[in-house]
């Protein structure tokens, strides 16, 4: 079965912008490995391969939102974008951590660009974690829409979820 693809690399600009030299054929591979592991780990093995197969309105509805009523009768929005956005921000973070240290044949190495003074590491894992704990907020609310459907939509039954932390950035 063919994944469904949802980020491209086009994608990545404005918030979400990475450095132009990096290679598009790596970052395209890793968009296709993160996008199964982080949406697997949202919906488990076997939801995640019937949204592969997208064969119901129910996946419909989680690729492109749709209104819901919570368990406290309050109608809540699942927004077009909330996927790729989630995705994005998990997708920018392990980009970015790989190209912030390299590992080359002779070891561990930091990149040095001879036109430019990149900023200082502090403020790109700040970066980094900011997009990530967007994401994380995004994931839970991806888990409040299918947690609060899940009796409606028959796609949605046998769910697993993993949960996902915040990560912070301490400065000593």
């Amino acid at each position: 079965m063919a994944t469904p693809i949802i980020v491209t690399i086009n994608d990545f600009k404005g918030y979400y912008n990475i450095a132009s030299g990096l290679k598009a054929a790596d970052i395209s591979a890793e968009i296709v490995i993160l996008e199964k592991e982080y949406l697997t780990k949202l919906l488990g093995v076997t939801l995640y391969d019937a949204y592969a197969a997208g064969t119901s309105q129910d996946w419909t509805d989680f690729k492109t939102g749709c209104t819901y009523t919570d368990l406290y009768g309050e109608s809540r929005r699942w927004e077009t974008n909330d996927l790729k956005n989630m995705l994005l921000g998990f997708l920018y973070y392990h980009i970015v951590e790989n190209y912030i240290v390299k590992h080359t044949t002779t070891g561990y190495v930091d990149p040095k660009n001879q036109n430019s003074e990149r900023v200082n590491k502090y403020q790109e894992l700040t970066n980094m974690y900011e997009r990530w704990n967007k994401s994380v907020d995004l994931y839970k609310k991806a888990y409040n829409y299918i947690y609060h459907t899940k009796d409606t939509k028959t796609s949605y039954a046998n769910w697993a979820f993993t949960q996902i932390p915040y990560k912070n950035l301490i400065r000593y």
